[in-house]
């Protein structure tokens, strides 16, 4: 099966393609299609063009000598001074030194950070233990046994009303004093 194929050939007076901004070679058209040809050989262009080095009008610059002056700067510009070597030595011992300090302080810290959650966790837990310890004693007293108790067994009541005291409180003072004296020595 053979495919006939139409390709259009632009032939411009301008050695530049249009939208490549390369000059095309000025022997071959610009194909537009989608199907390669067959390249044909061209000749070697060593033997057949030669290439001109210079052209006679146009005159060369000679070359500027550099004075020793400038290649002594050049030199010195491009080695470094034994001053130089101590001083970049001294500044990287430093930076080392700097460098240990900051990961050694980072790890301490991740350290005490890390005690500090261990911490936390453990005042829950106990806090947590508290509360179960003291709801199991609250659930164990009988109030109303402890009352009979003090009454039957030890012979306590309840106070008088001339044994009870009342006490006015300042408004910047938040507390009662109260002092424990002998009543017999009165």
């Amino acid at each position: 099966m053979t495919q006939n194929t139409t390709y259009r050939i632009r032939h411009s007076a301008s050695p530049y393609r249009q939208g490549a901004g390369r000059p095309q070679s000025g022997h071959q058209p610009y194909i537009y299609g989608n199907a390669a040809r067959k390249l044909e050989m061209l000749p070697d262009s060593k033997n057949t063009y030669k290439r001109k080095t210079a052209k006679p009008d146009v005159m060369q610059r000679p070359k500027k000598q550099t004075s020793k002056a400038v290649l002594k700067n050049r030199a010195a510009a491009k080695s470094m001074s034994p001053g130089f070597v101590i001083f970049l030595s001294l500044m990287s011992v430093v930076l080392i030194f700097c460098c240990i300090s900051y990961l050694q302080a980072k790890s301490g810290l991740t350290y005490r950070i890390k005690e500090v959650a261990n911490a936390e966790s453990q005042l829950a837990e106990m806090r947590q233990d508290n509360t179960a310890y003291e709801a199991q004693l609250n659930s164990s007293v009988d109030i109303n046994k402890v009352k009979e108790i003090a009454i039957k067994n030890l012979g306590m009541k309840y106070p008088s009303n001339e044994q009870k005291m009342t006490y006015k409180l300042d408004h910047e003072q938040g507390y009662v004093k109260q002092y424990i004296f002998d009543i017999d020595k009165q």
